[in-house]
């Protein structure tokens, strides 16, 4: 079964990144999320999918593929019930306009050595450019 995890973009107060606190369901204990300081951001789900370096995978990771020539980001598609790598993001469309591999246990298997966690979409928004 899949852990309940999820990490949580904590905000400066002008807006900036400050950093993740994680929370959700672990082995031993709870932990909640973060209720005071700093302003919250969207909350990132584990994907329960790991990357050629054994890195967690949580939406709003930039990903690199081997043969995709372009800097992919995770994102959860409700269309589709479950996790998709997105490209060219569309800010007025909100959605992204290149889509790739829907992201699940039974095709990951065959391609996660291929995929590595290069940043995230709060850190390193320039990746994506």
């Amino acid at each position: 079964m899949r852990q309940l995890k999820f990490r949580q973009p904590l905000l400066n107060r002008d807006g900036s990144f400050n950093k993740f606190h994680y929370w959700g369901i672990f082995p031993d204990s709870f932990v909640g999320r973060e209720m005071s300081g700093c302003e919250k951001g969207d909350d990132q789900q584990f994907t329960g999918l790991l990357d050629k370096n054994s890195v967690e995978i949580y939406e709003g990771d930039i990903l690199l593929g081997r043969y995709i020539h372009a800097n992919m980001v995770v994102y959860y598609d409700s269309g589709q019930c479950g996790y998709e790598l997105g490209c060219d993001w569309d800010a007025e469309e909100e959605s992204y306009g290149a889509t790739e591999h829907l992201l699940d246990d039974r095709n990951w298997e065959q391609e996660e050595t291929e995929w590595e966690v290069i940043g995230n979409i709060c850190e390193n928004e320039e990746l994506l450019k």
